[in-house]
């Protein structure tokens, strides 16, 4: 009766310890390459690679002509990002900003040559 005892009261200690025990969530990471794109005057697509262990979103600065197949997922990816031709007679540029968790950002510079 006594070993009974002592099995259930070593239960009982092993299952409160484990309660306790908070399993807490990773650190957000989030790394994107390459930091910048650099797109001809014709226009086209070209990749970026997220690593991830969090949820993510893509935004641009409100450049139409630079857009993302993707605004949000959850760890890694390969994002397509197409750049429409450029028939201004100058260089352009945007930016696409990369957020993970609200909090940690990557800003990445896209410039197009001129037409």
């Amino acid at each position: 009766m006594k070993l009974i005892s002592r099995l259930f009261l070593l239960l009982l200690i092993s299952t409160l310890w484990a309660c306790n025990d908070e399993e807490k969530d990773p650190t957000p990471e989030l790394s994107v390459t390459p930091f910048s794109l650099n797109f001809e005057s014709d226009g086209g697509t070209k990749h970026l690679s997220i690593t991830s262990n969090t949820t993510w979103e893509i935004s641009n600065d409100n450049s139409s002509w630079c857009t993302s197949a993707v605004q949000t997922g959850k760890g890694n990816a390969d994002i397509t990002i197409t750049a429409e031709p450029n028939t201004l007679a100058e260089e352009r540029t945007a930016s696409i900003t990369i957020v993970a968790d609200d909090y940690i950002g990557t800003t990445i510079t896209v410039t197009q040559e001129a037409k």
